[in-house]
């Protein structure tokens, strides 16, 4: 089993998609979390909204640790040359597409015929994602630079992830 894996993929390719993964899913976990503080500082004390906090940076750790084992998993699924060669770059793209379309599922709200259309659209794009970066070796470069840079930032979110670890097990005991 450790062989297969070791065939499909290089370890620090892994690690640039944590990074990655982590990046777009704490970001959107921040932007929900500043969003909300104003109604949270006129209903909650300061004990409740720090609770809060704790539980929404718990929930975007299991979330990014889920995405990534998804990834990981489709990437099992490919043959072992293609995913050595191009499993970050795609993933890195596909991780952004979905970003965006989270963010525009969010923004129109609960309009069916929006939803439907951007539903339409992300397969479409996710599709074309699978086709086209494959022939665009770069991609696998801008991925890599672009998720070294990001490590600080991510070590920094995982220190506040386990905080909110802490404050979640001390909330609960």
């Amino acid at each position: 089993m450790l062989g297969t894996f070791r065939k499909h993929f290089a370890r620090q390719d892994l690690f640039h998609l944590v990074v990655f993964t982590a990046f777009l899913i704490h970001i959107w976990a921040m932007i929900n979390m500043f969003h909300d503080i104003p109604a949270m500082l006129l209903y909650m004390n300061s004990n409740e909204i720090v609770g809060s906090l704790a539980y929404n940076m718990l929930f975007a750790l299991f979330e990014t640790i889920i995405v990534f084992l998804i990834l990981v998993t489709l990437g099992l699924l490919l043959p072992s040359h293609w995913a050595r060669s191009n499993f970050l770059a795609v993933s890195c793209c596909i991780l952004v597409e979905l970003t965006i379309m989270v963010t525009l599922f969010d923004i129109l709200g609960y309009r069916p015929y929006s939803r439907v259309l951007l539903g339409g659209i992300c397969v479409i794009t996710l599709i074309l994602t699978a086709l086209v970066v494959p022939k665009y070796p770069k991609m696998s470069t801008i991925a890599r630079s672009i998720s070294t840079r990001l490590s600080p930032l991510i070590a920094a979110y995982f220190l506040i992830d386990l905080a909110g670890v802490i404050i979640v097990i001390a909330r609960n005991v």
